[in-house]
């Protein structure tokens, strides 16, 4: 079996698309009963009892062990190699990654003999990448807020600790050992798609028929960062999320409103004004990176034998 943990927005939708839950795909298949669900499983690793959050002290075993042998019996005959693959399960960036390394015990409890993927992506390029995330689920922050990486002791939010990536492989390593778990980073995927590819053959055991036009096909793309950042303040009608309070303003009718003015605005944002704003924003997010994470990413080029500074890391 391969676990496939995230990290978020490192090609994780192209590959669950394409690759792991595609039904064209022989190599893979997903571990889940109902295929229309294919990340169902995660739930009980990451939510406790009705969706809830789980206790620190629980690992929902009795429910997992349930869910395994409903899946289990689901796919019996199944050929390919099954796959449990969500970017929750490396933590959520917008919550500093609080539950990774309980996450990571439970998957072993339960999953000793499994392969692991953990796909990496530079630290400032991934920290400009989730903010535009959060800004897509609700956030209405700006970038200096997101990034204060300050904890108030109570709600955790994104934290430049948790895109450290060295302890989180570290602890993979430990748990499974340093054969049974890959990290791949994602600009390896951006310029070398068929060499990204390879170790997830050698996993699979055989040849994956992805066309070379499947590479270039964006999904999940900002074509107008520039209007997501300046209507950020929409947000507070548009959704109703943990990352704005749950906002009380967010009833049915407003979302529907809010909506509407969000698409027509957004027509009047060029690309040239989303480029000024990426190059202005990317200037932020380097004055707080700076040299962070050089000594880390160093070690974990050790460990990943890949020269990670030929791919941005540094």
């Amino acid at each position: 079996m391969l676990i496939h943990i995230g990290y978020h927005k490192t090609a994780t939708t192209w590959l669950q698309q394409r690759v792991f839950f595609n039904p064209d795909c022989e190599a893979f298949y997903p571990f889940a009963a109902e295929p229309e669900r294919p990340r169902a499983l995660t739930d009980h690793f990451v939510c406790g009892d009705e969706g809830a959050h789980p206790s620190a002290f629980s690992n929902n075993r009795a429910d997992v062990t349930a869910a395994i042998a409903e899946i289990e019996q689901a796919t019996r005959g199944q050929t390919g190699t099954p796959v449990l693959s969500d970017e929750r399960l490396s933590g959520n960036p917008h919550s500093g990654g609080f539950d990774a390394a309980r996450i990571a015990g439970s998957l072993y409890d339960h999953f000793p003999d499994a392969r692991v993927l953990i796909v990496i992506r530079e630290q400032r390029a991934l920290t400009l990448s989730c903010y535009f995330q959060y800004l897509s689920i609700g956030g209405t922050g700006s970038l200096a807020s997101y990034m204060r990486d300050r904890y108030d002791r109570r709600v955790p939010g994104f934290s430049f600790a948790n895109i450290d990536f060295l302890p989180l492989v570290q602890r993979y390593r430990q748990l499974w050992g340093a054969e049974r778990v890959t990290i791949l980073p994602y600009e390896m995927f951006a310029t070398e798609p068929r060499r990204f590819l390879e170790p997830l053959e050698r996993i699979a055991g055989r040849t994956m028929d992805v066309q070379a036009s499947e590479f270039d096909e964006k999904v999940n793309a900002n074509h107008r960062p520039s209007a997501a950042h300046a209507l950020r303040w929409l947000n507070l009608f548009r959704r109703h999320t943990s990352v704005n309070g749950y906002s009380p303003l967010a009833k049915p009718s407003a979302q529907r409103v809010a909506d509407a003015a969000f698409r027509m605005l957004s027509r009047f944002f060029s690309e040239a004004r989303s480029r000024r704003l990426m190059t202005r924003l990317a200037a932020q997010v380097e004055a707080r990176v700076g040299d962070r994470y050089r000594e880390s990413n160093a070690a974990l080029s050790a460990l990943c034998g890949l020269d990670l500074s030929e791919y941005g890391y540094h």
